[in-house]
């Protein structure tokens, strides 16, 4: 795999790391304005289940076509940062529309790749682990310098 000097790599990646002490301080910010995680929320109870529900739009997914390249850079960037290979995805979280599906329509190769949202049942009540924050930013940026360099 091609990529950039490793001085380099290596040091956006500790870069990433040392950021962590942001991150921690931002979240117990944010953490004191917005609700804690599990919150529900009151609207999904207030749904009229007697409600008629009618389709305004529907959009084809798309099968990405020459993803080897992006694919196993995400791959092997997840088994050094990570360790192992990448999880399936959280079936509660994928749909056939995603922002891929633009990219992958005019040949752009694309994928959805993310740290996990947590235990939320609900979307829109999930979090972040800090720790997969940070993961996931470091995979992001070995990807791009493997790909990019």
């Amino acid at each position: 795999m091609t990529g950039v000097d490793a001085a380099l790599r290596d040091a956006v990646l500790d870069q990433i790391e040392a950021d962590r002490e942001l991150l921690a301080e931002t979240c117990l910010e944010l953490g004191n304005t917005f609700a804690p995680c599990g919150h529900e929320q009151p609207v999904a109870r207030s749904v009229d289940p007697a409600a008629e529900v009618e389709c305004y739009t529907a959009k084809a997914g798309r099968v990405g076509t020459g993803m080897a390249p992006l694919s196993d850079a995400v791959e092997h960037a997840y088994g050094e940062v990570v360790g192992g290979a990448t999880p399936p995805p959280q079936v509660a979280h994928t749909s056939m529309w995603r922002d891929t599906n633009i990219f992958n329509a005019v040949g752009i190769p694309s994928l959805t790749f993310g740290p996990p949202r947590g235990s939320a049942a609900v979307q829109g009540t999930g979090h972040f682990e800090l720790d997969d924050l940070v993961a996931g930013a470091k995979v992001y940026a070995a990807v791009a310098m493997d790909l990019c360099a």
